[in-house]
């Protein structure tokens, strides 16, 4: 995590976190004490013992923990009690020596995991000395943001996954945060899409009994067929330039292909308990948005127009496209209107792209216009890198849904412990899956 926002802050952040942390076993500790004081008194009620007289020893493996207890009345020193105590806690073990009273504890861990996070109260960081000195920012997290009409895969997750928990952990500590799905509805998958579903390779009432996957299955198909049929490109191609030109019969199927694209998202974003404050779309910045950066670029002398009419960035002496020579706008034009959109409804400080590894040029090339156009923020523009799913492809089909993971887990899990799973569990299973190593590409 470090190395992702590779600011001071945050590792501020990580070092108070660990001292709230060794507060928090602090206070278990006493907390333990007063267990073990409690449980003794039922076997010697005459005996006083006050919890800090209790004291950790050692500690051995298997959840063992060890006490002595000095100054043991005289009468009591000849006694020696087995498994005869036990309460929710802990069973125990008292066994009496030369001077004092050795108490060996089985902590039961289930018991530490709950009362732990009793102490642990919704404001407990926020109002914290411990994280008073953290400047409190607003800090938009741009995470998961799949494609329409595409089922929520594996490759997904990871981001879903990694932006939540960072959206969860800022808030802790009294950042306020705007998370933020940013969908693909636009560019030239959409006309490849549309292309294909014009062709009618599957009835439209078969459509509608399972819409994302059966549009994923035209999207592939007609992927290929682009791939292998240069006039299919191109017709594709003119589709969504009819998008962008608002031609009445293709925004009507583009917003229905939207539509079921929200409900079947917002479904699999409940399974696993994943929230997002804002929904955006890539068309919020369609043509006439795009000219005003087009315009405002130029007048910064940032863009380039090559000899066969496209508009060029040069990042790093290399040539970026950012507008066609069709007038059609790329991925990363919409993204430098989408970053100054951001800025301007959300004032906020800093910008957090949680995506894959494997689109770390593409930020580069953001951020560094970001900065020549002085969008204030721009310096705290930070990609948060993971590691992508090898070997899967949308576009080839190579994907494994995430329904049928979940479907599999919650069914494992089932079998193995006879009973049904909550959902926490499942998702506990996800995370340790796909979680661990979050810079390594790895196969799923």
């Amino acid at each position: 995590v470090v190395g992702s926002f590779q600011n001071i802050w945050l590792l501020q952040l990580i070092l108070y976190a660990f001292r709230g942390i060794l507060f928090l076993i602090d206070a278990m500790a006493n907390r333990f004490r007063t267990e073990i004081s409690n449980i003794i008194k039922k076997i010697f009620p005459s005996w006083e013992i006050p919890a800090y007289n209790i004291k950790v020893i050692r500690e051995r493996n298997s959840g063992r923990i060890c006490f002595k207890l000095d100054e043991v009345p005289l009468n009591i020193k000849s006694i020696e009690v087995e498994n005869g105590l036990s309460s929710d806690f802990c069973k125990a073990k008292l066994t009496p020596e030369k001077n004092s009273l050795s108490c060996e504890v089985v902590v039961d861990k289930k018991w530490i995991v709950r009362h732990l996070l009793e102490e642990l109260e919704d404001k407990l960081f926020q109002d914290s000395r411990l994280f008073s000195v953290i400047e409190k920012q607003r800090v938009v997290i741009d995470y998961s943001s799949p494609n329409i009409a595409k089922p929520f895969h594996v490759g997904h997750l990871r981001s879903s996954i990694i932006g939540n928990f960072l959206k969860k952990l800022l808030e802790t500590v009294g950042h306020q945060t705007v998370g933020l799905n940013y969908l693909g509805d636009w560019g030239t998958q959409f006309g490849i899409l549309k292309h294909g579903l014009d062709q009618k390779w599957i009835p439209f009432d078969d459509i509608q009994s399972s819409p994302i996957r059966k549009l994923f299955e035209i999207y592939v198909k007609a992927n290929i067929q682009a791939k292998e049929d240069p006039v299919f490109m191109e017709k594709s191609l003119e589709k969504f330039r009819f998008l962008e030109n608002g031609d009445e019969n293709t925004v009507k199927d583009w917003s229905i292909i939207k539509d079921y694209t929200v409900a079947e998202l917002q479904r699999i974003y409940a399974r696993l308990n994943i929230k997002f404050d804002v929904y955006d779309w890539e068309s919020m910045y369609g043509r006439k948005r795009i000219q005003s950066i087009v315009d405002l670029l130029t007048s910064k002398g940032l863009l380039t127009p090559s000899p066969e009419g496209k508009l060029i960035y040069k990042f790093k002496e290399r040539p970026i496209t950012l507008v066609k020579s069709d007038g059609t706008t790329l991925y990363l034009t919409r993204d430098i209107a989408a970053a100054l959109d951001r800025r301007e409804r959300f004032q906020a400080d800093c910008f957090l792209y949680v995506v894959d590894n494997a689109q770390s040029d593409h930020f580069q090339a953001l951020f560094s216009i970001m900065k020549d156009v002085k969008m204030e923020g721009a310096t705290h523009m930070k990609h948060v890198k993971f590691g992508r799913i090898q070997g899967m492809s949308t576009r080839k089909g190579n994907v494994v849904f995430l329904d049928d993971v979940l479907d599999e887990a919650k069914e494992r899990m089932a079998q193995q412990r006879k009973r049904s799973v909550s959902k926490k569990n499942l998702f506990s299973s996800i995370i340790s899956g796909v979680a661990n190593n979050h810079v390594c590409n790895y196969y799923f």
